[in-house]
């Protein structure tokens, strides 16, 4: 099910099924989260014998999308998946994001910790547009977390967002300094 090379939709179904068993504080952060910050991407058509990079929005899916999809996916499709907001920048007019290219990158090990690390540029973010990342009744139910992921989740979600806006007021603070930009 596992060939190192790349990362099928079988092995996804079950690489996601086993974060929901031993992880599902971060399997339900992961599957709440929009695709333009976390996405699982169809980077080759087996049936179309091609890579999907030109039509990128079609093979793009948020993990509810993916496993909602699952079973039309050729085993040979070749996926990657992606944290979008953390990593390094690549491409001056891309944001920074880490890929996930192979079974041997893809693990539930790395997917816990990438998620876990996640949390704060995704609260930063959420800061940024005035649209903090709280462990409310309307964020519960969109990410389905469960009680015990609200209090295995609370601390490191306060965490961040104190981080979060730290930096922002660090910002703030030196850009008011600034003699020539008008406040």
């Amino acid at each position: 099910m596992c060939d190192s090379r790349f990362i099928s939709a079988p092995y996804l179904e079950t690489l996601f099924a086993e974060l929901r068993a031993q992880a599902h504080p971060f399997y339900a952060f992961l599957a709440g989260l929009p695709k333009d910050d976390f996405y699982l991407f169809c980077a080759y058509d087996y049936r179309r014998k091609s890579e999907t990079y030109e039509d990128s929005g079609r093979y793009r899916f948020s993990l509810p999308e993916f496993l909602a999809k699952a079973g039309e996916f050729d085993p040979q499709d070749e996926f990657c998946i992606y944290f979008v907001g953390m990593g390094a920048q690549e491409e001056e007019d891309s944001p920074a994001r880490i890929e996930l290219l192979s079974c041997e990158d893809a693990t539930v090990g790395t997917l816990t910790e990438l998620a876990a690390e996640f949390m704060a540029p995704y609260c930063e973010k959420c800061l940024r547009t005035d649209t903090p990342f709280r462990l409310d009744a309307e964020t519960i139910a969109r990410h389905g977390f469960t009680p015990e992921d609200v209090a295995a989740l609370s601390e490191p979600a306060e965490r961040c967002n104190a981080a979060a806006a730290a930096r922002l007021q660090a910002e703030y603070d030196a850009l008011k300094k600034i003699g020539s930009i008008d406040r």
